[in-house]
Order: structure tokens, then C-alpha cells, then sequence
């Protein structure tokens, strides 16, 4: 029976270790979002980890070796449970976070976002602000109303920039 379980990464190679087991022929599921950052005058799209320092990896536990796994690039160890066990992930929560993300991994927009929700920018210039939605303008763009910089500021960005806060 083919359960999910987590691995812990090296620093900053979670993609790295994605690849490598996706050549070993293992399903991997590393859930990332796109931010734009700035740097020497210019802005970049980096993919971040939802999870960083952590993959998922769908796997036979009784027939799969671990081995495998702690040999791979990028790859620092199995998250175990109090008997030194490979720490089943619950099926419901990983297909929910299967179900939130594209094939790739990517983290989706937000499908319901109404007015008066907290967002922050998660790319572009205003990375990490935190708005209020004022106004849905389209299906893919909001209105939004910053209120952090001493003056009130009406923005309109596409939804996928944005991440909702609860």
C-alpha cells in the first residue's frame, strides 16, 4: 500500500532533491509558491517551498527501500515517529494539499477571495504588504486598499499575486 511520508531536506535543496528522486523514479510532491523578489536593481521570480526544508514522497513502506531515500542528493533524513518508524501523513490532508496546488507544485490563487479579507502580496514590488480587498474587478484581478504606509493607497493587482490570510 502506497502511503505519503516527509523528508527533510538539506538547506535550500528541496528542488534539488525533487529532482534527483524523480530520476530515481519516486512520485515527490514539493508544494512551492512563485514570489518576485528584488535584487541589484532588478526583480526576479524565485520559487519558494511551502514547506521549506521538507518534501513528500509517495512510497511502498513495506516493499521500497529507505536507503534509497537517505542516499538521494538533497536529501538529509525520513521524519519518523516515536518508534523510529517513517511518520505516515493522513490521506485527506495530503490529497488537500494535492488538490491546492497545479501539477507542478505550485501553490493556486485563492478561488475565494470577497471583500474586506486580508491578503499580502506575495510577489511583485509590494511583496509582503498586507491589504484589504476592496473590489473584485475581474475573475483574475483585485482591487486592493493598503493602509501600512501612513497613506491609503488603492492598488489593482492580479489574484494570483496574493495570498489570503485567515
Amino acid at each position: 500500500m502506497f502511503n505519503w511520508i516527509a523528508l527533510t531536506t538539506k538547506r535550500d535543496e528541496e528542488f534539488r532533491a525533487a529532482e534527483n528522486l524523480m530520476r530515481q523514479g519516486l512520485e515527490s510532491f514539493l508544494p512551492h509558491r512563485e514570489v518576485t523578489i528584488r535584487h541589484a536593481r532588478k526583480m526576479l521570480t524565485k520559487r519558494k517551498p511551502l514547506f521549506p526544508g521538507y518534501i513528500f514522497v509517495r512510497l511502498d513502506l513495506q516493499n521500497d527501500d529507505l536507503r534509497v531515500l537517505k542516499s538521494t542528493r538533497g536529501i538529509r533524513g525520513v521524519v519518523c515517529s516515536t518508534d523510529a518508524t517513517p511518520a505516515v501523513l493522513k490521506q485527506d490532508v495530503m490529497t488537500e494539499l494535492l488538490a491546492s496546488c497545479d501539477a507542478k507544485g505550485r501553490l493556486l490563487p485563492p478561488d475565494q477571495l470577497k471583500r474586506g479579507d486580508r491578503v499580502m502580496v506575495s510577489s511583485g514590488p509590494l511583496h509582503e504588504m498586507v491589504a484589504t480587498v476592496e473590489k473584485l474587478a475581474s475573475r483574475d484581478r483585485v482591487w486592493l486598499l493598503f493602509d501600512e504606509p501612513k497613506v491609503v493607497t488603492k492598488v489593482s493587482l492580479p489574484v494570483d499575486a496574493l495570498t489570503k490570510l485567515t
